[in-house]
């Protein structure tokens, strides 16, 4: 006869904790969406790694939302940001501290003067996480830190990195971090701990210097929104500018301020005033998307953008609400 071994109080807690954490990602389509107070900053943000676990879910899964905010122990009502790590928890970066939701409560981190190993700055202007499931924090004015979740404190990778503003970031497979900032396009070699410099003056491909949108797509792609429009960094290749096609007379600027790929490998991206558009990686130029229904695109800044179901879209605004869009012209 086998004993089965008895569960302990903290392994069903923990039991209990996953299951709740894997029935609410599914029950929100993995896509979060941030409103506090009477202040609206929309950010999405879709769980890449566990996408196709997710759509087992779709037809049992009703989306829903759930408001959190100073009352729930939000350290601001204002989000800049969201995540989810590698152990599934919810991280929103605020105007002033940074929070983590296990599903039940908030906890929230800020900046210690006085600990080095504190966050290092508490306007969090944007989260990422590599494909280790670790967290990187980028803040407004003082950097780039790593958390450490065995410590539970934070850890800067390089000095050049450990002050000013930090728009996006991204990572691949091998742990290298690319990173934007105002004045640069920054690759950090984590292996050999360097920090290298793109600028359009020694990569003029890129459209401008200043850098607010960061993604790897499926392919090894690397897609930079910048202030003045798209570009795309090949494996092995240059930074070269991805054209966008509007059909008015003129070479398209405007900034990029967000991107999303889709189940096919296309590459959504959001603007500053042009609404959103579509980029295929097999072609060299991307076009803007003429929303059926949709008024007004271009008189508000898409923050955030992901596509929630097989060609459904949805965009955050800044002041107009959630748009809902398709790709495949219904």
């Amino acid at each position: 006869m086998t004993t089965q071994p008895r569960s302990t109080p903290d392994h069903l807690a923990s039991l209990h904790r996953q299951l709740h954490a894997a029935v609410r990602a599914a029950a929100l389509a993995w896509i979060w969406v941030f409103a506090v107070t009477c202040v609206f900053v929309g950010t999405l943000v879709a769980s890449g790694p566990a996408h196709a676990g997710q759509e087992r879910w779709d037809k049992l899964a009703t989306p829903l939302f759930q408001h959190l905010g100073l009352d729930q122990g939000l350290p601001h009502p204002v989000g800049m940001a969201l995540a989810q790590d590698g152990d599934g928890y919810i991280w929103i970066g605020t105007q002033s501290g940074l929070a983590r939701w296990d599903g039940y409560q908030v906890r929230s981190f800020s900046h210690n003067a006085a600990l080095s190993t504190s966050l290092p700055g508490d306007f969090i202007q944007t989260l990422h996480v590599d494909h280790a499931g670790r967290l990187w924090v980028g803040s407004a004015a003082a950097g780039l830190a790593l958390y450490d979740k065995r410590k539970e404190h934070f850890v800067r990778p390089h000095e050049e990195l450990s002050r000013g503003a930090i728009n996006a970031i991204a990572s691949d497979s091998k742990g290298n971090l690319w990173v934007g900032t105002p004045a640069a396009l920054k690759f950090y070699d984590a292996a050999a701990g360097t920090v290298s410099s793109y600028t359009h003056e020694n990569s003029p491909g890129l459209p401008d210097n200043q850098i607010r949108a960061l993604l790897f797509d499926r392919t090894g792609n690397l897609w930079i929104g910048t202030g003045k429009g798209l570009a795309r960094l090949r494996p092995g290749g240059a930074i070269a500018t991805v054209p966008v096609v509007t059909g008015a007379e003129g070479q398209w600027q405007d900034a990029v301020l967000a991107l999303a790929e889709n189940r096919q490998g296309q590459i959504g991206f959001a603007t500053h005033k042009s609404g959103v558009g579509m980029a295929d990686p097999q072609r060299d130029s991307a076009r803007l998307l003429a929303l059926t229904g949709v008024r007004d695109m271009d008189a508000h800044m898409v923050l955030a953008l992901a596509e929630i179901a097989p060609q459904r879209w949805w965009a955050t605004t800044y002041g107009g609400g959630i748009v809902e869009y398709h790709t495949d012209g219904s």
